[in-house]
């Protein structure tokens, strides 16, 4: 009982741990700590190309449809001039004296009588 080294119920690396495993511990954390960090560059790297290519890449897309149009003019997307159009348009004035009918302000004016 004077010694309680562990006997038979210990072993030889049962409060010890390996050298190499702790050298392979640390390994694989830095390569975790890189490739994470490879993750991060290339996402910025991604990004930044998108919103740096972008007005170039719309320069030369317009650049090409100038040049498609010039040598295939009936291609070009125009409306013809012969096609009738229409447009709704308001009367200012209706539009303000309903706005004040409907606010429940008095009227007034030549057309208020007509409301």
């Amino acid at each position: 009982m004077a010694d309680d080294s562990g006997g038979a119920t210990g072993s030889a690396d049962g409060g010890e741990e390996k050298p190499g495993r702790s050298c392979m511990e640390d390994v694989l954390d830095f390569v975790a700590c890189l490739g994470r960090g490879a993750v991060a560059t290339g996402s910025g790297v991604k990004w930044t190309t998108r919103y740096a290519c972008y007005p170039i890449k719309e320069s030369v897309v317009k650049c090409y449809d100038r040049n498609a149009d010039y040598q295939h003019p009936y291609r070009k997307k125009e409306f013809n001039n012969l096609v009738p159009t229409f447009e709704v348009t308001s009367d200012a004035r209706f539009d303000d004296l309903l706005h004040m009918r409907l606010a429940g302000l008095p009227l007034a004016g030549p057309l208020a009588a007509g409301l």
